[in-house]
């Protein structure tokens, strides 16, 4: 009978026992299934909600990249952290919450669409980002230091600049006489070389588009300089170019859909300028492109694009990083024909420190006495005169000679884009009484930072054929890119 208890006494213990270790395996599996649910490595709501400090997931001495294979199933890939701080910042990812914050450029994008991004801002995908090569690093780098704060948005210009190279297309009007209009000069020098070097360049870009449906704005082909050659008066000019636009406008239906609005001409002197003032449908409405900075000859800054006046080829070659040889202070040569001119004479042209001459100085070649003066002097006076044309600016910026504006009326040559401040004094017309106190009174450091400025900019106003990338012609062209924003239909 003991035996009989003992017996049982054991078989009840070793089901309590088989009990127990079943009760806790039910719950380790339990316990350990839930955990494979909830791992961050399959549940994409964890990732969506999951707060990472350095918004990278961190193992020993990994950092886990996440991916898509064409199953759209999340990866990960582990790749050494001594890697990825090799990578520029511009390849790093970035968590859900600071791509909202990215402009719409930077964003991720499908593998479809990278083709039409220009390759400066492509998002480098997973199986491309070791293939990134040293040189390209560099260029970019380049590119962005090139950009400095001459500009108003440096990286607004390079994102815009690389859209409108790839997408801006201009369609030319064919129609017209080729004696008159449409007309480049043989030769691309003198007072004409702007508008001769952009009907060059418009003609050959890779702007001009042969579709006007696919056109952003509409080139009007209207040359003053051919007619002016043949002695036609102002009058007959401008009941020229008045019939040639009314026949535009009847034969094509791209002028009524805007008024005009995404039409524009070029003209690059006051024969130009006077002979258009007579066709108000043209100025009022079209894009002026106009070698006049001046309001008072009608020019609207929000409508119209200032062109730089430039007399190719220029004698000397560009000056820069010279500042020890600039020992003049300030520099003038020309002739009374305004009221700034007359003041700006009679208060300095006797004075020592001062270079002020009441005679214009000729600029052909030999002596180069012209030239010579920007090259030895720190500030070059731009007073407005009776002409509408500001050669003497681009002048002044191509010798190295920091350009000092006189003046109350100029809408500088690009002034969306660069910051005329940071290379450039623009002063007012009253301010010609104490030129000499202000000129002076100019720190060395800051006339140093005003010429390296300079320098910069001087590839903005330098006519090229063929053009080359910021350039006078693609300035321009960017000018009239801006503007395509206010045009609607």
């Amino acid at each position: 009978m003991f035996a009989s208890k003992t017996t049982t006494s054991a078989i009840c213990s070793l089901q309590g026992s088989l009990l127990t270790l079943a009760i806790l395996t039910l719950v380790s599996f339990t316990y350990f299934s839930l955990k494979s649910v909830h791992s961050p490595l399959h549940d994409d709501s964890y990732l969506a909600t999951a707060n990472f400090p350095d918004k990278s997931y961190t193992a020993s001495n990994f950092i886990f990249r996440t991916s898509y294979t064409t199953s759209q199933r999340r990866t990960f890939q582990a790749v050494p952290k001594d890697e990825t701080e090799e990578s520029p910042d511009q390849f790093k990812a970035v968590s859900r919450d600071e791509k909202e914050d990215l402009p719409d450029q930077l964003k991720a994008v499908s593998r479809d669409k990278t083709e039409e991004l220009p390759d400066r801002i492509k998002p480098v995908l997973k199986d491309e980002r070791e293939e990134v090569s040293d040189q390209v690093k560099l260029n970019f780098m380049a590119e962005t230091d090139e950009l400095s704060d001459v500009y108003h948005s440096p990286e607004v210009f390079r994102l815009n600049y690389a859209e409108m190279e790839r997408k801006f297309k201009v369609y030319i009007y064919p129609d017209g006489d080729p004696g008159t209009f449409y007309q480049t000069p043989r030769k691309l020098t003198g007072k004409y070389a702007s508008e001769g070097y952009f009907f060059r360049n418009i003609r050959e870009s890779q702007f001009r588009t042969d579709d006007p449906d696919q056109a952003d704005l509409f080139f009007i082909p209207i040359s003053c300089h051919k007619m002016r050659g043949k002695g036609t008066s102002y009058e007959n000019m401008t009941v020229i170019v008045h019939n040639y636009v009314e026949s535009l406008i009847s034969k094509y239906p791209y002028w009524n859909r805007t008024l005009g609005a995404d039409h524009f001409f070029v003209t690059c002197h006051d024969v130009g300028v006077r002979a258009t003032e007579g066709v108000p449908l043209l100025v009022k409405n079209s894009i002026r492109a106009v070698c006049s900075p001046s309001y008072d000859v009608g020019f609207i800054p929000h409508k119209d694009v200032a062109l730089p006046q430039v007399l190719q080829p220029f004698a000397l070659p560009a000056g820069g990083n010279d500042v020890e040889n600039r020992t003049s202070l300030g520099f003038w040569a020309g002739h009374r024909n305004s009221k700034i001119r007359v003041i700006l004479a009679r208060e300095w042209e006797n004075d020592t420190e001062l270079d002020i001459s009441n005679n214009r100085i000729s600029r052909a070649t030999g002596h180069l006495v012209y030239q010579n003066r920007f090259y030895r002097t720190k500030y070059c006076i731009c007073p407005g005169g009776s002409q509408v044309n500001s050669a003497r600016i681009a002048d002044s910026i191509h010798y190295g000679c920091i350009p000092v504006i006189l003046s109350n009326y100029y809408d500088l040559p690009f002034n969306d884009i660069l910051d005329w401040q940071k290379f450039a004094l623009v002063l007012k017309e009253k301010d010609v009484y104490q030129l000499k106190q202000i000129l002076k009174g100019i720190s060395d450091s800051k006339f140093v930072s005003l010429h390296n400025h300079l320098v910069k900019v001087q590839k903005h106003f330098q006519w090229n054929s063929p053009p080359i990338r910021y350039d006078a012609f693609h300035m321009v062209m960017y000018d009239l890119w801006l503007r395509r924003h206010v045009i609607k239909y």
